[in-house]
């Protein structure tokens, strides 16, 4: 289970749409989605060393926000968090084609889903229906556009989606209507 995760016993909760099971990151396969999230990581700011797992296991797909957080008490997350230092440069993770994009986010179309990349500043040269290229083509910078620090978010929707983030948060009476994102990180 990511550090900081703030339950009482250690005990995480999921939004019952998340495939995700309430108990520790162990019990929901955590070794191998933390694996999934790393190479994601690694290309996604074109590193080759591992991050820390405070960097790639931030906030979790379908994890229930801490009630202690007021803004967010009782709602869950629909992608996953990740975060390098402010301005560092986001790559695409997978390739696509740029098919939206907005003051803070880029959605790129993959072969088999739609990657929402959020909280970023996109880079002003790259246009909608330009090709992205795995680990090198740079999608912007990371930037706390619209939040209190910095991350990337990322929410992975079907092809007959939504273009755009699914922000404000669902709660558990919401259908979670991002997919389940951990085998779609990676190419």
């Amino acid at each position: 289970m990511p550090s900081g995760a703030g339950y009482a016993n250690n005990t995480e909760y999921f939004h019952p749409d998340s495939g995700m099971v309430p108990g520790t990151w162990a019990s929901n396969g955590g070794s191998t989605k933390e694996n999934q999230i790393k190479q994601f990581y690694k290309t996604v700011y074109n590193q080759t060393t591992n991050p820390s797992n405070n960097q790639c296991l931030h906030s979790l797909y379908g994890g229930k926000y801490v009630d202690s957080v007021p803004k967010y008490g009782g709602q869950f997350h629909p992608g996953i968090d990740i975060f390098k230092a402010a301005g560092s440069n986001i790559y695409a993770a997978r390739n696509g084609i740029v098919r939206q994009k907005g003051s803070y986010y880029i959605t790129v179309e993959a072969s088999d889903c739609l990657m929402v990349y959020v909280h970023l500043s996109p880079k002003s040269n790259l246009a909608i229906g330009s090709t992205v290229i795995a680990g090198t083509t740079i999608l912007g910078t990371e930037d706390k556009l619209e939040t209190t620090d910095y991350h990337l978010h990322i929410e992975i929707h079907s092809k007959s989606g939504s273009l755009s983030p699914h922000l404000p948060t669902p709660t558990v009476n919401d259908h979670m209507e991002c997919m389940v994102p951990y085998n779609y990180l990676n190419d």
